[in-house]
């Protein structure tokens, strides 16, 4: 190992171990030297320069005569790149690109960097010292399909659905000529997870105060609950001795068709059921391992079945609360917002985010996928309109096709005939095809036996899916989920309700804290007004009002707060970004943040509401018992 490699190496430890792991393996056991198309040569000038072979043609991805002075030309026209927006650079060639954008841009920009060619990256290392884009915290860097998904999770956490529009892309030389495809499905995944955070922020607008509501209250039961990642433990366990199928049943029209060939499939898999299918389950008598339901209203009708309240679910945050409050089953929290993902932290709680893509459908996919099983079926997934129904009988009393205010759109359907469907289905459909695409590992079938057409799944009727796939052990998944160990125990639960009751508290220093921003945010106006910019109280009236914008980096209410105030702070941020990069601009950034700060002081009073509402009727009943401990919470007179 040469000595540029080790210290890069070393770097990428650093920046990022999981990554640094994959690419230390992919050395020692697929590396094959003279099977590599990747070369590395200089120029006159003494630049180093990747070139690619293919098909017998040599490909430079640097100028070949003085790359240093082309890079210079180069970045000209990327002088106007906003000062808060997103770049994705799809190729690192010898790394010149991204140094002259990370040169010419500010330290609020952010670099997504993809290289889809493993060998280049080998190469890069080898020869170019790596220790500033390694070191650089605007870069978020990609190597093929290794880390794919921690820029998922980085866009849906960091990106801003007013800043979206204002991002770039930027690929590098002769790689759209070498890796179209490639560039195109990252391109693709990178526009979906854009998506996905409008999407998700306009869900916001709409029920951005039921989310936070459900939320809060359904903290006491996260507590008491298991998590994702101890069910995978157990499940890896398992799937190690055996290869099992998971089903997922979801509530499409074309599950009238096919429900009764379920109960080959009962104790002979996991059959994981999303929300709405439920009531159609048990109106034939077949009772799924588990439920996932992660939608803030979902209609109380689905659960009001006393069989139903003692299956184990899966939820989240945002799952209705007097949905999860009723359940009598075995409770297994996942991560899916970062108020309660925040918390987790805190606690040293390990629980994972199960990628979605809009769907509670998409969540039970990506928990099987994650809980390790490699054979996934569909059941009930028509993404479509079959025999223009919306959904299978006994599920909702629902309007026909065309008579709700939704946009329609079509799709492909399985007998290759065109269906009408909502426009959100057909992403759904889209979101499970790239989900495929990244993971190659899997068998889809799709035995939905109707409806849309997913590209990558296998088509095939669910009494053969069962037959070919079922496994012969018989496995009771209902006694080894209500075995799990719960996340919290004993005396970390006594800890965790006392930091419950903290919280209504850290919301009133949050009101005096935004109070003193307003102020400071009136004093910058007036110093400019004045044009006294160049004085000491200017400079730290500007770092104060830095510190309190840097505040949704460590304060976990603020994740609520922009939840509950998502519309305004939303047309606020935009007014904001739009401002002039000047002193006129900055008096526009002083009145609108000024503005945004009242707008959180009055969402503050709601979330200390809940809050207390929480710690009043759900976590402190007249007793709790903790094992050893005992919490004893007095009545009061009105209540006794």
């Amino acid at each position: 190992m040469n000595n540029i490699l080790e210290k890069n190496i070393e770097a990428l430890q650093k920046y990022n171990s999981s990554l640094a792991e994959r690419y230390q393996q992919w050395m020692q056991e697929q590396f094959d030297a003279e099977q590599n198309c990747v070369s590395v040569k200089r120029t006159a000038c003494g630049d180093i320069v990747i070139t690619v072979n293919k098909e017998g043609y040599e490909w430079y991805l640097n100028s070949r005569y003085d790359a240093s002075y082309a890079v210079e030309q180069w970045k000209q026209q990327y002088l106007t790149i906003h000062y808060l927006s997103t770049v994705f650079l799809c190729g690192i060639a010898n790394g010149m690109y991204l140094e002259a954008l990370l040169d010419i841009c500010g330290s609020d920009n952010r670099f997504i960097v993809y290289e889809p060619d493993v060998q280049i990256f080998h190469a890069l290392m080898q020869n170019v010292d790596m220790n500033r884009i390694l070191t650089d915290g605007r870069v978020v860097l990609c190597v093929d399909d290794w880390n794919q998904l921690q820029v998922c999770d980085w866009i849906l956490s960091q990106m801003k659905t007013e800043l979206i529009d204002k991002s770039q892309t930027i690929i590098s030389l002769n790689y759209d000529k070498l890796y179209p495809e490639k560039l195109e499905q990252f391109i693709q995944l990178c526009n979906m997870q854009c998506l996905m955070v409008k999407v998700v922020d306009n869900t916001f607008i709409d029920v951005g105060y039921e989310f936070v509501n459900n939320i809060i209250m359904n903290m006491w039961k996260m507590a008491q609950a298991t998590s994702v990642n101890i069910f995978q433990k157990m499940t890896q366990k398992l799937l190690s001795e055996c290869d099992m199928p998971a089903i997922i049943v979801s509530a499409g029209p074309s599950l009238d068709k096919n429900i009764e060939d379920l109960r080959n499939a009962k104790n002979h898999s996991l059959i994981v059921a999303v929300d709405s299918a439920v009531r159609k389950l048990l109106a034939h008598d077949i009772i799924p391992d588990l439920i996932v339901t992660v939608d803030p209203h979902k209609p109380m009708i689905l659960f009001q079945n006393e069989v139903s309240k003692q299956i184990p679910v899966l939820f989240c945050g945002q799952s209705r609360y007097d949905i999860i409050t009723e359940q009598n089953g075995k409770m297994i929290y996942f991560a899916a917002d970062l108020f309660l993902h925040a918390i987790m932290t805190y606690f040293g709680k390990d629980v994972s985010a199960l990628e979605t893509g809009g769907s509670v459908a998409h969540n039970a996919f990506s928990m099987v996928r994650f809980l390790g099983f490699h054979t996934i079926i569909f059941v009930g997934q028509d993404l479509a309109f079959t025999d223009n129904k919306k959904h299978a009988s006994k599920v909702y009393e629902e309007n026909g096709v065309g008579e709700d205010d939704q946009m329609y759109a079509y799709v492909e359907g399985q007998n290759g005939e065109r269906l009408l469907t909502f426009a959100n289905f057909a992403l759904y459909k889209e979101w499970y095809e790239n989900e495929i695409r990244r993971y190659p590992h899997l068998h889809v079938i799709n035995a939905t036996e109707g409806g849309a057409r997913i590209y990558g799944t296998e088509e095939m009727s669910l009494a053969d899916a069962v037959a070919q796939t079922i496994c012969q052990k018989e496995v009771n998944w209902r006694a080894l989920i209500d075995e799990l160990e719960p996340m919290f125990h004993d005396k970390e639960l006594e800890t965790f309700y006392q930091f419950l009751q903290k919280q209504p508290q850290r919301c009133e220093e949050l009101k005096a804290y935004f109070q003193d921003g307003i102020n400071q945010y009136h004093r910058l106006r007036e110093l400019i007004m004045q044009g006294d910019v160049q004085s000491k109280e200017f400079a730290q009236v500007s770092e104060k009002i830095e510190q309190i914008n840097g505040i949704d980096r460590t304060e976990p209410i603020m994740q609520l707060l922009s939840m509950y105030a998502k519309e305004k702070e939303t047309t606020i941020l935009h007014n904001m970004y739009e401002a002039p990069d000047d002193l006129n601009g900055t008096v526009i950034v002083a009145q609108y943040g000024a503005e945004l700060l009242e707008v959180y002081i009055r969402h503050l009073n709601n979330i200390q509401n809940i809050l207390e509402i929480l710690l009043q009727y759900e976590v402190k009943k007249d007793i709790y018992e903790i094992q050893e401990y005992t919490i004893v919470v007095q009545s009061s007179d009105d209540e006794k």
